[in-house]
């Protein structure tokens, strides 16, 4: 019997070859593979990794929103004409601050976060700024910082009561229950009748 002669041409004119495994193919394989499986686990670091703690974010728009209420306060507190407005202005401060400062070194402690509030320098957001100032051109200065008041303790009671759950410690729970009810409280003075 006689073996075919695989360096002859073939009928259709070609050369058949025996194809040698490269030497470095399985160096290459692992390679590739190990480039693969690094782009896998950074997009999963990348998808997962990125994620706020619980209650972060909740508390921060808490007490952002507390702060923009102590800057209304500050700027407009001095050109308020009524007596009962400014007792409740007054007071909604005061109370306001204690929560802030609390609330703030609680937030600072527990989650490290890169942008921290200012407890002696709130600064006024533009809307409520345009809103009051042509309310105190129109001597209607007392209706409107309520107004733009009673949104803010609604938002900074709202999260404060969403981030609640994810504090443990008694001191946290208790910080945080102390603040929701003087927001509760402040929410009562600025509803009642005038």
């Amino acid at each position: 019997m006689k073996l075919p002669d695989l360096a002859k041409k073939t009928k259709l004119g070609t050369n058949d070859y025996l194809v040698e495994e490269d030497p470095n193919a399985k160096k290459k394989k692992y390679i590739i593979g190990g480039v693969i499986a690094a782009i896998i686990v950074a997009l999963v670091l990348i998808l997962t990794g990125g994620k706020t703690p619980a209650g972060q974010e909740e508390m921060r728009a808490s007490l952002q929103a507390t702060s923009d209420a102590l800057a209304v306060i500050n700027k407009y507190n001095g050109k308020l004409q009524y007596n009962i407005t400014k007792n409740d202005v007054s007071l909604t401060r005061s109370l306001l601050q204690g929560n802030f400062q609390e609330l703030n070194t609680l937030y600072n402690k527990t989650y490290t976060p890169k942008k921290k509030f200012s407890a002696s320098s709130p600064k006024l957001d533009k809307t409520s700024q345009a809103t009051l100032d042509a309310a105190d051109r129109d001597n209607s200065l007392d209706t409107a910082i309520l107004a733009v008041l009673k949104p803010q303790i609604a938002t900074a009671e709202k999260n404060l009561k969403l981030a609640a759950p994810s504090f443990t410690k008694k001191d946290s729970v208790d910080k945080i229950n102390a603040a929701i009810a003087d927001l509760d409280s402040i929410q009562d003075t600025l509803n009642r009748d005038r």
